[in-house]
């Protein structure tokens, strides 16, 4: 709906396909707020949570950023209810795991919108190398 903003929506779905039958990596299209989904995330109870965004970062559309925890409260979120910053406090703090953002920079993000070329050209690379990384993690079932 709102162009590039689609753009962790869009890697999520990607990889929720390649991961469907693996019991050590959950993946969640959280939406517009990823704060809903906290409960899913402590009965999974997981080591590490990539938290996968279109974000502006002042770079040219489609750049990805893995963000530190320490400069989230830098990046402008697009259109979530709770800001990254919080909600990742509030994980590391009650499920003693490790955040990480990966950010993608956006272009258009108007209503009604298509994803532009370079942001789409990224959720494929995204998807891609998200899917052989986590499938070299032991029993894990990412093709």
């Amino acid at each position: 709906m709102r162009g590039d903003d689609a753009a962790g929506i869009q890697v999520v779905r990607r990889l929720s396909k390649k991961a469907a039958n693996s019991a050590q990596v959950l993946v969640i299209d959280c939406g517009p707020a990823p704060e809903n989904f906290s409960g899913q995330l402590r009965r999974f109870e997981p080591d590490a949570v990539i938290y996968i965004d279109a974000a502006e970062l002042g770079e040219a559309p489609g750049m990805v950023q893995l963000v530190p925890t320490e400069s989230l409260a830098a990046v402008a979120p697009s259109t979530h209810t709770l800001s990254p910053a919080m909600l990742f406090d509030y994980l590391t703090t009650e499920l003693h795991c490790r955040c990480l953002m990966l950010a993608i920079q956006v272009g258009d993000a108007r209503l009604d919108q298509s994803i532009s070329p370079q942001v789409s050209a990224v959720i494929a690379e995204i998807s891609d190398g998200l899917a052989e990384l986590l499938s070299s993690l032991p029993g894990a079932k990412v093709t």
